[in-house]
């Protein structure tokens, strides 16, 4: 790796996670198959903004934490929307940006979510 990329393995500590997040500038994912993109969310619940490619669910889940989505699916395109960002000085949210993050993505709120769903689900079987 080169000298000034550090890897750090799995993070098994939240907080430590957390503040990891919160201490960088911004939060870049570069994977083409994430398949809901946690770790933009636990980002944004610590003020932190998030870039990453259309792919996948990731654009729902990023446009959801008022991250950056990069439509074109290139080292270029995402080089050029991180410039953007950091001559727009855009890389933290508002305060009220997180609260909505948290309002819609906290770990109770998504288990209601899907507790709806699966009661929905369940209805509509009843029904036929």
């Amino acid at each position: 790796a080169p000298s000034n990329v550090l890897f750090l393995g799995y993070i098994r500590d939240k907080h430590t996670l957390f503040e990891m997040y919160a201490s960088a500038d911004l939060h870049v994912s570069v994977s083409f198959e994430e398949t809901f993109g946690m770790t933009f969310v636990e980002s944004a619940f610590v003020g932190t903004r998030s870039i990453g490619y259309a792919t996948t669910a990731v654009e729902d889940t990023l446009r959801g934490v008022y991250g950056i989505v990069v439509n074109e699916l290139t080292v270029e395109a995402m080089a050029n929307e991180i410039i953007k960002l950091t001559c727009k000085w855009k890389l933290k949210l508002t305060n009220e940006e997180i609260q909505y993050v948290i309002e819609h993505y906290s770990s109770d709120v998504m288990a209601q979510k899907y507790c709806s769903l699966y009661d929905r689900i369940l209805e509509k079987e009843e029904e036929a």
